[in-house]
């Protein structure tokens, strides 16, 4: 019987050792899953965030391209627009007063100027009153502004906009251009 007992001891000692050898197994399979799980939980993450960068992107290329027809068709409009007639020549006009025999004058001679550009149109702007200006002869929607009381265009500063046109200086000279038809 007692070589039973050993044989039975001998057996539960293989099958205890066997089974820490399977217990260390399965905590080292079970921690090999969970970095696996947490390595799927990471790669659904980016690719959650893909789809929506990637929606975006195509948001964003649906406004480009509608700004980019919207762009074209303007400048199709604009490229249709007769050009603008070179400025009718305005003579010099020199005003000369004869002096007082008692004082000397220091006048300048006044001549007439105006800018280099033209006044398409005056607009209002919410509570803000703007001017669309562009040079003479342009050729692009591009070079076509909105200027407001303050602004400067072509070295000319704008120092009125009324219902009629804008005012303008440079250095000491100022004129008024009104809305070219």
């Amino acid at each position: 019987m007692t070589g039973k007992l050993e044989t039975y001891h001998a057996q539960t000692t293989v099958i205890t050792t066997n089974v820490e050898t399977f217990t260390q197994q399965l905590q080292a399979f079970d921690a090999a899953l969970q970095q696996q799980q947490a390595a799927i939980d990471t790669a659904l993450s980016l690719q959650t965030q893909i789809i929506a960068n990637t929606a975006q992107l195509e948001t964003q290329n649906q406004q480009i391209a509608t700004l980019h027809r919207q762009l074209s068709r303007y400048d199709d409009k604009f490229q249709q627009l007769k050009p603008l007639p070179p400025p009718a020549v305005i003579p010099k006009t020199i005003v000369i007063k004869k002096p007082t025999p008692t004082r000397v004058s220091n006048q300048r001679p006044k001549v007439s100027i105006s800018a280099p550009f033209s006044l398409l149109s005056l607009q209002w702007r919410g509570a803000v009153r703007v001017a669309v200006v562009a040079p003479l002869h342009a050729t692009s929607l591009t070079q076509v502004a909105l200027v407001s009381k303050g602004d400067s265009f072509q070295g000319w500063q704008i120092t009125a906009i009324t219902d009629s046109g804008i005012a303008l200086q440079q250095a000491k000279r100022s004129t008024h251009i009104k809305v070219t038809s």
